[in-house]
């Protein structure tokens, strides 16, 4: 597994803006730390839950990502930008992750992959901007490879619980890759 660029960071800071009438605008900037100490997979499953089910309603609104590639000075490397939005009028939050990429291709026996990194190989790029729809203030700047792993472990469990015969007893699904956000004890019935 490869490292975040913000791996070294392991304070939360906020960023202090000019008085907008209401006080002062204070944005977090949260690292992987920060998130992994307060989001567990089975808040991660809920607010899944709840998101998708406000799409569906009507209440909530999301973006599939979008990719805009732009070729380097290496023909066998592309840079990659990628946005994904999403927001909701109950909770009155919008988020937008980005992410900057280097893709290329690699074979590994025989068959071939897309890799990605930012910076160098083993590192990557991936940040949500949380914003308040109610004034436009930003919120906060989130490092995002916590969450995204959370939010494909939540997304399989979803996904196991509603593909599940009714009363199955129990059960398990295997990962992989044993990342520590996938194995913090989620589960689904």
């Amino acid at each position: 597994m490869g490292h975040d660029i913000d791996a070294r960071t392991t304070v939360t800071q906020t960023v202090s803006g000019p008085a907008t009438g209401t006080g002062a605008q204070n944005m977090l900037i949260l690292n992987n730390d920060d998130v992994r100490a307060v989001l567990t997979m089975e808040m991660a499953i809920d607010a899944l839950k709840q998101s998708y089910k406000e799409i569906a309603d009507g209440e909530g609104i999301s973006r599939p990502r979008i990719d805009l590639r732009f070729p380097t000075n290496d023909p066998s490397r592309i840079y990659q930008w990628g946005t994904m939005e999403g927001g909701s009028a109950n909770t009155g939050y919008f988020a937008t992750r980005m992410k900057s990429d280097i893709r290329f291709q690699a074979d590994y026996e025989g068959v071939e992959t897309h890799e990605k990194f930012s910076t160098r190989p083993g590192l990557f790029m991936g940040l949500i901007l949380l914003v308040n729809i109610q004034n436009g203030e930003p919120l906060a700047f989130i490092n995002d490879s916590v969450i995204q792993r959370m939010r494909v472990g939540a997304d399989s469990a979803i996904g196991a619980e509603l593909m599940a015969r009714p009363a199955p007893g129990s059960w398990a699904f295997w990962a992989p890759v044993a990342w520590p956000e996938l194995t913090s004890g989620a589960s689904a019935r």
